[in-house]
């Protein structure tokens, strides 16, 4: 009994496991392309540190993309940051969580 339990938490925390991380970025594009909709950012670390990374595409989530395009296309039109949630850390990894940031 205990032994499922933890693996039912195991299977529940996917986002532990595939070493997701959140980023605070700027968006430079943002849009739908082919079968996927693409955000494109820069990572804005701590000052005086090099960013994760610069200029660097990635898909946002299938079931949310409408949202998520509208989030990304209103921090660009008005110059505001987005904090995501990346899931990996390749070109074209899956955001499954984009937020506004007015700092």
């Amino acid at each position: 009994m205990v032994i499922g339990a933890i693996f039912l938490y195991i299977i529940s925390s996917k986002d532990a496991i595939a070493g997701g991380q959140w980023y605070t970025c700027n968006v430079l594009k943002v849009g739908p392309g082919g079968a996927h909709s693409y955000i494109k950012l820069t990572d804005l670390s701590v000052q005086g540190s090099i960013p994760v990374f610069q200029g660097r595409w990635f898909r946002l989530s299938a079931e949310r993309a409408k949202e998520m395009l509208a989030v990304g296309i209103t921090a660009l039109s008005s110059s505001m940051k987005v904090q995501v949630f990346v899931d990996g850390e390749v070109e074209f990894s899956d955001i499954t969580a984009i937020y506004l940031v007015n700092e």
